[in-house]
């Protein structure tokens, strides 16, 4: 009998030794597939692959196994938690915050402040930035787990830069980076507030992270990339020399002969800065040929494009052929969508420029040129030149007045601006410009067509017959503008309907339709008079 129990008792633990290994392999195989998926998910910031999805998808099954089928086990809180997080990642919002909130009201003090962090990142995903910041911050004072805080700094880092508000975001940060030691949380943080401090130009904070970054990272692409915007900071900051010998010494080095095409286009854009064209010229097209079907060699034939619409060097013929050779190749870029863009511009540009030296309306061209490379192709001081020519040359055209507030529009220099200014509230008083000006600054000046037409419309609610001569006033004081456009509708319409003068409604009616062909009211009026002829 003594026997028969002993093994027994031997026989049972060795059932509960086999049982336990099962849910113990079965947790390791379940932490193992979430670290797998945690990694992958960090190494595809990178690639932008979303291969970690299929990792936390296998965690999670795993993981809901192991609850199921050994509901007593100690590692079911773990693969619990394992599955809430596994779920925040995959998309499942909801899910995971009703099994983080389970694990706070079942009192789970190990994972309690743990829970509360994802919760609170669950709110911000839920586009509620505000709570989750107030959550997070309160939660950073209490928790003295230290890598805890480290990820809570890191959060508030993040959610603070996706609602723009820097200071705070930074602070948070650097936070992070004093408490914490993971090499990898570190890596992240400084390349992340390089990257931001970098897109708002702030450029000494962004080169002292990205240093930073360097100093710690081995990820190939983002050394290169680092690199790359340190070069540059050192141009955009006009500090050329230094920019110039950044590159040199990396060119020299073997490490990043994958960039070497790129570091050769900084060369040339520090070459430009210093406004050394020529020497761009020549090796943009050496850059377009050697490395040509290249992203690199779509980026050097688009500069070259933009040196042919420079005043000093302009030739729209060879922009235009810089933008082909963008189309013809097979890569697709930014560069080929704005060369597909541009390409029609480029050809009306050289159509105007023909029928200038034809001396076909000279005027008209010379301000299309002007408009299209102006507030078009963003070049403005290319564009002025036209616009500056029918100020000086062709004062007594139509377009005069047009080229005045386009130099209003596009001079940085307050003198200048304020000359073509007072010509347009002086001489052209009463125009749409002026009023827009008028607005615009908010001037206490008078602008006589819009303030009559004001007059008209209440006199009209009160007393329609006794407006109509109040609206035949605002074409007196300028029949050119938005205001004369108005009252030359009403008064159509008027003569139309209310006392059936149909000469004086064609009048008006034709006043629109030639002064204003595009606008709604002459399209109504056009109809009318169609309409009047049939009759």
């Amino acid at each position: 009998m003594h026997k028969f129990n002993l093994k027994l008792i031997k026989y049972l633990c060795l059932l509960l030794f086999l049982n336990s290994c099962a849910y113990f392999n079965t947790f390791y195989n379940t932490e193992n597939i979430y670290k797998r998926a945690e990694d992958l998910r960090r190494k595809s910031e990178e690639k932008e692959d979303l291969l970690y999805l299929k990792e936390y998808q296998k965690a999670l099954e795993k993981a809901e196994k192991l609850i199921r089928e050994y509901p007593e086990s100690r590692f079911v809180l773990d693969a619990t938690f394992i599955k809430a997080k596994s779920l925040f990642y995959l998309g499942e919002l909801n899910q995971s915050r009703i099994i983080f909130s389970d694990i706070i009201s079942n009192d789970k003090r190990q994972l309690k402040d743990e829970s509360l962090y994802w919760l609170s990142l669950i709110k911000w995903k839920n586009l509620q930035p505000v709570i989750a910041i107030k959550e997070l911050e309160e939660l950073f004072i209490l928790t003295t787990d230290k890598d805890l805080k480290s990820r809570i700094a890191l959060s508030l880092g993040e959610i603070y830069i996706s609602i723009n508000n820097y200071s705070k975001a930074y602070d948070f940060l650097n936070r992070g980076i004093d408490l914490t030691s993971d090499r990898l949380i570190k890596e992240k943080i400084y390349f992340s507030i390089a990257n931001s401090s970098f897109e708002k130009g702030d450029y000494d904070v962004s080169l002292s992270n990205y240093q930073n970054f360097l100093s710690l990272s081995s990820k190939k692409s983002k050394i290169y990339e680092s690199n790359l915007r340190i070069i540059e900071i050192f141009r955009r900051s006009k500090k050329f020399d230094m920019a110039s010998i950044k590159v040199k010494e990396l060119l020299l080095d073997e490490n990043f002969d994958d960039i070497k095409a790129n570091l050769e286009l900084e060369l040339i854009k520090i070459e430009i800065d210093r406004n050394k064209i020529s020497y761009a010229i020549d090796n943009l097209d050496r850059i377009g040929q050697e490395y040509r079907g290249d992203l690199i060699a779509a980026e050097a034939n688009f500069m070259l494009s933009n040196i042919y619409l420079m005043q000093e060097y302009q030739d729209f013929e060879k922009a235009k052929f810089f933008l082909n050779e963008i189309i013809s190749q097979e890569v697709q870029s930014e560069f080929k969508y704005f060369a597909e863009r541009n390409k029609y511009n480029l050809t009306k540009l050289i159509k105007y420029s023909n029928e200038i030296d034809r001396g076909v309306k000279v005027d008209k061209n010379l301000f299309r040129t002007g408009e299209i490379l102006s507030f078009r192709l963003n070049k403005e001081d290319a564009g002025k030149y036209y616009f500056k020519k029918i100020i000086d040359y062709h004062n007594e055209g139509n377009y005069y007045l047009r080229s005045l507030f386009s130099m209003y529009l596009l001079e940085d220099v307050a003198i200048e601006r304020n000359k073509y200014k007072s010509i347009i509230l002086t001489d052209f008083s009463n125009s749409d410009f002026a009023k827009y000006i008028i607005d615009k600054e908010g001037l206490i000046v008078v602008h006589h067509s819009s303030e009559a037409l004001k007059k008209a419309e209440l006199v009209m609610k009160e007393k329609y017959s006794s407006s109509i001569s109040l609206y035949k006033d605002v074409l007196k004081v300028d029949n050119s503008n938005e205001s004369s456009k108005v009252a030359a509708y009403f008064l159509g319409q008027y003569y139309d309907y209310e006392i059936s003068e149909i000469d004086s409604a064609k009048y008006y009616y034709d006043f629109l339709v030639n002064k204003y062909p595009f606008s709604q009211q002459a399209i109504i009026a056009k109809k009318r008079l169609e309409a009047m002829d049939v009759k």
